[in-house]
């Protein structure tokens, strides 16, 4: 049982029972907290006694019959309580009746004694061992920027994780908060996390707009400020006109302009002009500022005519959002023209119906950019910038300067999610993604741009090189993109669609690059890369638009071939379907390749490969105008399960790769070409392979010593002159060949 009418972990709970947020009432901490004072005051006026265990109280039977007790920090949470002594002093026993109150929640102290993401704190009561047996109140001194860890009292330091059990992610955690969480196993767990914050500011912004109907409902329309903040204001553009009596300290307008527009707000006075355009003066010369961190345009002015230019008012809610330390632009559905390039600060969010349409409106060079001071390099420009929805149109036919729609650049944690981009001018990109950590591009649809040139790549990924690569900013530190993941995409009539066409001077690469998912057109290349390693590209359908004179056209093209100090390793190409890669269908030359990757071409310069442990797995690639896979001076490459036909080139073609797997293919190319093809190349033999279990029509081809060539068919096996390896059995046109 409990002596109190409420356990402090119901009154203190942040969630109800069905995981709604909640807010404590301050009735319910009165009542248990003058509960607690009077059963602590009465079990000390009572000459009670307070025990570290209850082992500790069981042997101690001197008090007399009655006396009161409690029981502290017992590492079994149920021996902790109230209790009672039974018997006279020197016999008996202890009675338990109750749990300990106040028990239930412990606060800690953070004492700054580690760091932002290792964090040491203290507690006045010990903390049980127990799982769950306490909640634990945490406050939070410094933004973590990685996962965290918590020390308790000089234990062990426990990893301390998200309410699902997850690492925190960077910038979770910031200054001022206090955290609740519970001692769970080998880790402490939060009691809230994202998704319960987000539920929380949800339901926080449904109540501002109640609100907001309300006020409204209640005579709105009448600027009369009799009763305060209600019933408010009629709109912001009233308040010059009006003087405030000293007695108010803050209130709501319905609008910007006039009621209802959109515009309405919560402004609070303030002692001074505040340095953003958040803000308004009444007639009696005292300034109101905005304390909204989710605002839309109209709070600003600024409203989606489709005319007029947009631009300095957006721009002025972004600078608004950076002075507050961040926040949410929400926009509604219209037309908004964009006049100059817009630079989004860290810890901003722009999220915009799917219908509303960011239009270039002039000659720039890039609508939307990360911000930053221009000599703070690596990723710590900005950070934790978010564009969700959401049209941009690049307007190539009314302003045909080469142009990128969106630019990032030394910055981290970037999502833009459900956006569409469309018609780029020149070969400028859609997204230019420069020296980025932790960028995701989800569910986007990407429409015309490149201006049919291989470089013009839709997504771009690159580095800090130049002022020729990143024309907007420096440091040019050479800063590469590390944990990039481009997923379920739409990249329609572009010339490239993902890829780099730069290197460094410096021994730095391009790292965990995911594809996954995506449905792309393009004229030139599907996915171009130059320098990564850790790649993974898995699911897409990568066609071809059709027959170009003289286009080098390749679905899949890899080059870590210069300079020698980029190697290229751990490359993954799987379960892509490639189709209509043509050239003029001669089948001769690079162009028209469905997977095409290549290391370091020279044998002299480069003693060891630059392109190392690739798999290319379980890929249908069909109506091809040259090689369908095409793996150039690498090592320890395997080439597993892949459906080639209908292809004009070979099928597997290995040109000076060595250590290589080739087995269980189906592949059915034109006459007079080889399935399955092992050359050497730039001085290197293809050497040390296994070519097993294949389907291989016409030919197989190999060149290759030191190889092994067993239980493939085909119409023709071809050794050449080879005379080291093991060849065979194979079955060649219905015989074994022996």
């Amino acid at each position: 049982m409990s002596v109190l009418t409420k356990k402090a972990v119901d009154v203190f709970a942040p969630v109800q029972a069905n995981g709604a947020p909640r807010q404590v009432s301050n009735l319910d901490v009165q009542v248990w907290g003058t509960e607690l004072e009077t059963l602590v005051n009465g079990v000390l006026s009572m000459g009670g006694k307070i025990y570290a265990s209850k082992a500790q109280m069981d042997v101690d039977i001197s008090p007399e019959a009655n006396t009161p007790a409690l029981v502290i920090g017992d590492p079994i949470a149920g021996n902790n309580g109230l209790y009672r002594k039974i018997g006279l002093s020197g016999t008996g026993s202890w009675q338990r009746i109750g749990d300990v109150p106040g028990y239930q929640i412990i606060p800690l102290t953070n004492t700054s004694a580690g760091s932002a993401n290792d964090l040491v704190a203290t507690s006045a009561l010990p903390v049980p061992q127990a799982d769950r047996s306490t909640i634990l109140l945490l406050n939070i001194i410094l933004p973590n920027t990685r996962a965290m860890t918590l020390s308790v009292n000089n234990e062990n330091a426990r990893p301390l994780r998200t309410n699902a059990g997850q690492e925190i992610n960077p910038s979770y955690v910031r200054t001022g908060m206090a955290l609740a969480l519970v001692k769970e196993g080998g880790i402490y767990r939060l009691l809230s996390d994202v998704a319960s914050a987000a539920i929380q500011e949800a339901a926080e912004a449904a109540k501002i707009a109640a609100e907001h109907a309300r006020d409204i409902a209640e005579n709105y329309a009448n600027d009369s400020l009799a009763g305060g903040m209600d019933p408010g204001i009629s709109a912001r553009a009233a308040v010059p006109g009006l003087v405030i009596p000293e007695g108010i300290t803050h209130f709501r307008t319905g609008g910007y302009g006039i009621p209802g527009d959109g515009g309405a707000s919560l402004l609070k006075r303030v002692t001074s002009e505040p340095p953003h355009a958040g803000k308004v003066q009444s007639a009696d010369g005292s300034w109101w500022e905005l304390v909204n961190v989710r605002v839309t345009p109209a709070m600003f002015g600024v409203f989606s005519s489709g005319t007029a230019n947009a631009s300095p008012g957006i721009q002025a809610v972004l600078d608004y959002l950076e002075y507050r330390g961040g926040g949410i632009l929400d926009v509604s559905a219209g037309n908004f023209n964009i006049t100059f390039t817009h630079r989004i600060a860290s810890n901003i969010s722009i999220f915009s119906a799917p219908n509303t349409i960011y239009k270039r409106s002039a000659d720039i060079d890039c609508m939307f950019i990360s911000k930053s001071d221009g000599v703070t390099g690596g990723y710590d420009a900005a950070k934790n910038i978010a564009i969700i929805g959401g049209i941009f149109d690049c307007n190539k036919d009314n302003y045909p300067l080469a142009a990128s729609s969106l630019a990032f650049g030394h910055c981290s944690d970037v999502h833009l999610d459900s956006i569409t981009v469309l018609n780029n001018s020149g070969r400028y990109h859609a997204v230019e993604i420069n020296a980025q950590l932790r960028m995701k591009i989800t569910n986007c649809i990407f429409h015309i741009g490149g201006n049919d040139d291989p470089a013009g790549e839709c997504l771009q990924i690159d580095g800090a090189y130049n002022s020729g690569v990143f024309p907007w900013y420096g440091p040019y530190d050479d800063t590469p993109c590390t944990d990039v993941l481009i997923q379920n995409c739409t990249i329609t009539d572009w010339a490239t669609a993902i890829g780099t066409h730069s290197l460094p001077t410096t021994d730095t690469r391009h790292t965990n690059i995911k594809i996954f998912g995506n449905e792309i057109k393009v004229s030139r290349r599907g996915i171009n890369w130059q320098g990564w390693a850790g790649v993974h590209i898995d699911g897409n359908r990568i066609s071809g638009s059709g027959p170009i004179d003289g286009a080098a056209q390749v679905a899949i093209r890899g080059d870590a071939s210069k300079p020698v100090n980029h190697n290229a390793s751990d490359i993954i190409i799987s379960n892509n379907t490639i189709l209509n890669f043509t050239r003029d269908g001669s089948g001769s030359g690079s162009a028209g390749r469905g997977i095409s990757i290549m290391g370091w071409q020279s044998s002299t310069e480069a003693p060891t490969p630059t392109l190392q442990n690739v798999r290319i797995e379980s890929n249908y690639i069909s109506g091809l105008g040259g090689h369908a896979i095409a793996v150039e001076a690498a090592y320890n490459a395997k080439i597993f399960g892949n459906t080639i036909i209908g292809v004009l080139g070979n099928g597997v073609y290995m040109y000076g790769t060595s250590r290589y797997v080739v087995e269980g293919n189906t592949i059915n190319v034109a006459s007079g070409k080889q399935a399955i093809n092992l050359v050497s190349a730039h001085g290197r033999s293809s050497s040390e392979g296994i070519v097993k279990g294949n389907h291989a029509f016409p030919e197989i081809y190999s060149n290759a010593p030191n190889s092994v060539v067993t239980d493939n068919i085909t119409n023709i096996l071809n050794f050449g002159s080879l005379s080291t390896g093991i060849k065979g059995p194979n079955l060649v046109n219905g015989g074994v060949v022996p």
